[in-house]
């Protein structure tokens, strides 16, 4: 509804507008016309020109709102201000290479152009599908190659029972064809029964999955596009239902095939071929059991490493403590500020006076959030020292925080001092991490040197005054990278998330920051209220999905394995009742016959377990990108899983052998 955005829109001088989302025109503006539609933004009057879409997404994520960029003539003449992300799309005919050649030459020639603050800068361009799925398309496939072993592990197993349930008809078939019936029409019935059984299964896979979306919403990393979106319709109705009955023509072939023969051969007489005939049903069989061993081994190995990937990850330090701690987002805007007066200075007296709360151990303020994953790296200089080129810049993480606040998250300060409130009548000072001060100086001596930090302002010496611990700011599996922390008394902005330790429960120190705020100023609003133990699980909710749905899928294809090698053992063990029961009326020991019969059993699980494990080693490489800490080739889980599965597979083919110890040779005869 309504129109875009125009040239005039982003002119000097111009109205403010903004095109809203449907959930905000819906909820927040009544659904009202737009003529005469405003909203206040940031202490400024805008008219509403435009709704977006009820389904629109933003690169992947829901948006509320969206404005007009005019920089002011001050803003667009600024050289250090690197902060926006340019979209476009390619004009017909020009290929992906050109655009990153074109925009790398531009990148020279700006460089060229301005030196002091465009040297080491480039263009890297990107396909907005990679931007979007590139961080979770490597799971995704791996959910998807699970999926097809699982799929592949179930049509063996289906086909062995259908197998073994078709040589117990031969009779069957055997009289029918002696009745007239043809070969084809046998293998019409049979392949119809196994269409049935592909039906039932698809229509009763598709219920379970029905129930399943909401749980797979609920495990799914929030970085997955269009998550919100993810819902049944008719085409997966259609796909789910025509792979089930081609499943079911797929695995009733081969006993089709083999049942319409068998009953050729018996009503012809044939016993020799008949004969021949099961040797040949054993040795497929014996065949399936083993390619359902080797699937449910490269599933098990390929959890196993993801399982131990993430014990690792979670195992890591994030160099901060997550216990009792909240976090809310506040955004302060010049406008509403009195004169003379800023967002830093605010913040301040705001964090003054949550502290004197007694529900409140302390309380800080920073720029950007633990965990948060973004980005706000800044290049930087060190004074009385050149770069090695020209094309160098030095760059680290960018961070404004408050007083408090480093104490407020644990990090612990290794040298000097931390921020103080007198920092805002004193020259430029900072604080680096670890990594920064190893990185940029010898033996790490960073205490006492002057930087000077591209922050999109003069550029203000700054003296280091403290070192403090690294944090992992982008994830536990993401190595700490160099940051630099300036005042934010020296460097106000005017969006800050602040951190409260707190003594009581989350709710109770929201509800404190809310009555403050409402004091100092009734009209900002506070905005996603979480735990910092929250951030740090979402940080990981990429590994937990992989390692969890992976994991389910492997213990899936070992029961599923487990079935088949029962099921075929039981076969086996019931076709031989009358050889067990003359080697024990002839004095047979149990000891003897059990080892017989449990060798037919592990021999096609041997060979699965070693074509599974040589098949994980050397697929290895796809799970590579996916592991943290661990050796796609791990030691520990190519022993543990063999040993596992093998106990699974012992245990299902004991069973039947030890059911056959019990038959009593005097009524099988004469029965």
């Amino acid at each position: 509804m309504g129109r875009s955005f125009t040239a005039a829109d982003g002119e000097a001088g111009a109205a403010d507008v903004v095109i809203v989302s449907y959930s905000v025109w819906q909820k927040e503006l009544g659904g009202a016309p737009l003529e005469g539609l405003d909203v206040r933004l940031d202490g400024t009057v805008a008219s509403v020109v435009g709704v977006l879409p009820e389904d629109f997404l933003f690169l992947g994520k829901t948006i509320d709102l969206i404005a007009v960029y005019a920089p002011t003539p001050e803003a667009a003449t600024n050289r250090l201000a690197h902060f926006l992300t340019v979209l476009g799309r390619l004009a017909p005919g020009v290929s992906f290479g050109r655009a990153q050649d074109e925009m790398q030459g531009l990148a020279a020639q700006l460089a060229a152009t301005y030196p002091d603050t465009n040297a080491g800068h480039s263009v890297r361009v990107v396909p907005l599908r990679d931007e979007l799925v590139g961080p979770v398309r490597p799971a995704l496939v791996l959910l998807l190659l699970s999926v097809g072993c699982v799929l592949l592990i179930t049509c063996a197993n289906v086909a062995n029972l259908l197998l073994a349930r078709g040589a117990s008809r031969r009779q069957e078939m055997a009289v029918r064809a002696a009745l007239g019936g043809s070969r084809g029409r046998l293998m019409r019935q049979l392949l119809g029964e196994g269409l049935v059984l592909g039906l039932i299964g698809g229509a009763a896979g598709l219920a379970v999955a029905w129930f399943g979306v909401a749980g797979l919403r609920a495990l799914t990393p929030v970085d997955v596009p269009r998550l919100d979106r993810l819902t049944f319709d008719w085409r997966l109705y259609a796909f789910a239902l025509c792979l089930s009955l081609v499943i079911g023509l797929v695995v009733s072939l081969l006993p089709a095939l083999a049942g319409s023969r068998a009953a050729l051969a018996s009503s012809l007489g044939g016993a020799g071929r008949s004969q021949g005939r099961q040797v040949a049903g054993r040795w497929l069989r014996t065949v399936l059991v083993a390619a359902e061993v080797t699937l449910a081994v490269m599933l098990l190995i390929g959890a196993g490493l993801l399982l131990r990937s993430f014990s690792t990850v979670l195992g890591e330090d994030p160099g901060f403590r997550t216990e009792h701690l909240v976090t809310v987002d506040l955004s302060v805007p010049w406008a509403r500020l009195s004169e003379g007066d800023d967002p830093g200075a605010f913040f301040h007296r705001l964090l003054e006076r949550l502290r004197q709360e007694p529900i409140i151990e302390s309380a800080g303020a920073t720029s950007h959030l633990p965990m948060s994953g973004e980005d706000g790296s800044r290049s930087f200089t060190i004074a009385g020292r050149e770069s090695a080129s020209p094309d160098e810049a030095l760059v680290a993480e960018y961070r404004r925080i408050s007083v408090g606040y480093t104490e407020t998250l644990g990090i612990p300060l290794l040298e000097g001092r931390t921020f103080t409130a007198f920092d805002s009548e004193l020259p430029g000072v900072a604080l680096v991490n670890h990594a920064f001060a190893e990185r940029y100086f010898s033996g790490g001596r960073a205490l006492g040197q002057t930087l000077f930090i591209s922050d999109g302002a003069d550029d203000v010496p700054r003296e280091i005054v403290g070192v403090v611990g690294d944090v992992r700011h982008f994830g536990l599996d993401q190595s700490p990278r160099p940051e630099v922390y300036v005042p934010m008394l020296q460097r106000p902005w005017p969006a800050m998330s602040l951190v409260i330790s707190t003594h009581g429960s989350p709710e109770t120190a929201v509800k404190a920051v809310r009555d403050t705020l409402r004091q100092m100023d009734p009209g900002l609003p506070v905005a996603n209220v979480r735990t910092i133990e929250e951030a740090v699980g979402r940080s990981v909710s990429t590994e937990r999905f992989r390692a969890f749905v992976v994991g389910l899928f492997a213990v899936l294809a070992t029961l599923l394995a487990a079935f088949g090698i029962y099921g075929v053992q039981s076969f086996f063990t019931e076709q031989m009742r009358r050889e067990i029961g003359i080697r024990i009326a002839l004095g047979a020991r149990s000891g003897e016959i059990l080892r017989r019969i449990l060798a037919r059993g592990i021999l096609p699980v041997a060979v699965g377990l070693g074509l599974g494990l040589a098949l994980a080693a050397g697929l290895g490489w796809l799970l590579e990108s996916q592991l943290y800490g661990v050796r796609a080739r791990d030691p520990w889980t190519f022993v543990l899983v063999p040993l596992l599965l093998g106990a699974v597979a012992l245990t299902a083919c004991y069973l039947p052998a030890r059911r056959a110890l019990r038959v009593d040779p005097g009524r099988l005869f004469s029965e």
